[in-house]
């Protein structure tokens, strides 16, 4: 099992009460952006709370995550968000040029593996329109990035310092970026 199968089963499975959820929203650097019903792409939207936010200030959402149970309960919450099973790290499916704004935190250093964010990313601008923005907020490890690596200790053989994870790390330095396509 590499590291791209041990992060999917551990997203795909994980108890919602220990996603990362709503912890960074984007603001008016972003919104102020895009027009009234701009269609916006959450992707790992996980349990919902950006995409509830960005459909609360107006836009048409789409969330994506590999985590069904998630999916589930957003749907239940609010039928006027489209959410999707779709994992990043393979071809989404959307057609070229389907978002205005593609809106992804804590998703591409937290999730998934270094070798997949730049097909990832790819991926991603593939389904922004033309000037279309992406927006990225990301930290340098999640609160249980420990915890998910312990899965692959046993296949790797490495214990968790070997996996860039530092247990004396008290800051965690947020990345944000808005970009345009």
């Amino acid at each position: 099992m590499n590291a791209d199968a041990i992060n999917k089963q551990y997203w795909s499975t994980v108890e919602l009460a220990r996603m990362l959820a709503g912890q960074y929203f984007p603001g008016e650097e972003l919104l102020t952006q895009l027009l009234p019903k701009s269609s916006v792409l959450d992707v790992g939207c996980g349990v919902g709370k950006v995409a509830e936010y960005l459909y609360e200030k107006g836009l048409n959402v789409t969330g994506i995550d590999i985590n069904v149970k998630a999916l589930d309960e957003d749907r239940k919450r609010n039928q006027n968000i489209t959410y999707i099973e779709a994992d990043i790290t393979e071809s989404l499916p959307f057609e070229d040029a389907s978002f205005d704004c593609v809106v992804v935190a804590y998703v591409l250093v937290s999730v998934i593996s270094p070798e997949k964010e730049r097909a990832a990313v790819k991926e991603l601008i593939r389904v922004l329109k033309p000037n279309g923005l992406l927006w990225i907020a990301e930290a340098t490890h999640s609160e249980d990035y420990e915890e998910r690596y312990k899965l692959g200790k046993e296949v790797t053989g490495l214990d968790n310092t070997a996996l860039s994870f530092s247990k004396s790390s008290s800051e965690v330095n947020k990345i944000e970026r808005v970009i345009r396509h």
